[in-house]
């Protein structure tokens, strides 16, 4: 019996360890990304049944005083609950409308220029009247979900607020791709480090009366649901931003 609790608690590590590093393995290419999320999801039922498994090894471990299976038994515990609990954050992230598209114009967003030259599934333009899969345009969705998300405005010219929204971007660790202080246009990318994806970032700084207007818009190049990735990225850059000025 302690020999098949220890199978269970090896395969639930094994099993754990390759959700936990589906990302980086397919940035290797070995998979690609579509496939490492689908053998996620596949792989999550077993990943829980291990651990209960491995917990009922745990117990019969303790009370039979059986050598070597408490440690197995407690790493696959360990490993099974924070996959899970990373798991379980990504899909509370994603909300019930998942998009991709995010922007704090909704009328007029800054475009994409610089990175439509580049390979993407998701298209460069802004779908907001595009149905987002749940009797929602994109557009209403964002609304809903993200109602507090709006352009910012400061009392400084166009070319002091553009030099700030420049450091601001650079220490985000984007990549600037282009840049048009006359024009007040700053794009730039963001690579994530776990699945090594790509977004594109567009940042519009122009006069308005009294100050200037900072509007900004994030877009995954692939994927349907950004998990929520996009609107923290705006929402850091605007506090830097808010602080420099």
């Amino acid at each position: 019996m302690s020999f098949v609790f220890k199978i269970i608690s090896v395969l639930t590590i094994l099993i754990g360890s390759f959700i936990a590093f589906s990302g980086p393995i397919s940035q290797t290419g070995i998979i690609d990304w579509s496939t490492a999320f689908k053998l996620m999801q596949k792989l999550a039922p077993l990943l829980m049944i291990g651990a209960g498994l491995s917990l009922i090894g745990l117990i019969f471990a303790i009370f039979k005083k059986v050598p070597g299976l408490a440690l197995p038994s407690l790493l696959a515990i360990f490993i099974a609950g924070s996959v899970m609990a990373s798991l379980m954050n990504m899909r509370s992230t994603a909300g019930e409308h998942p998009i991709h598209d995010i922007t704090t114009d909704l009328v007029n967003p800054p475009a994409i220029i610089a990175g439509a030259k580049f390979d993407r599934k998701n298209p460069a333009i802004y779908v907001g009247d595009k149905d987002s899969g749940n009797g929602a345009t994109v557009r209403e969705v964002q609304q809903k979900i993200y109602p507090d998300l709006a352009p910012q405005t400061f009392t400084q010219g166009q070319t002091i607020v553009f030099d700030a929204a420049r450091a601001s971007a650079l220490a985000q660790g984007w990549e600037i791709l282009n840049e048009d202080n006359v024009a007040g246009m700053i794009e730039a990318t963001h690579k994530s480090r776990w699945f090594g994806f790509i977004d594109d970032i567009s940042i519009r700084i122009a006069p308005v009366e009294n100050g200037t207007r900072v509007d900004v818009r994030s877009k995954s190049r692939v994927g349907r649901s950004d998990l929520g990735a996009n609107v923290k990225r705006i929402r850091a850059f605007q506090a830097d931003l808010q602080e420099r000025l």
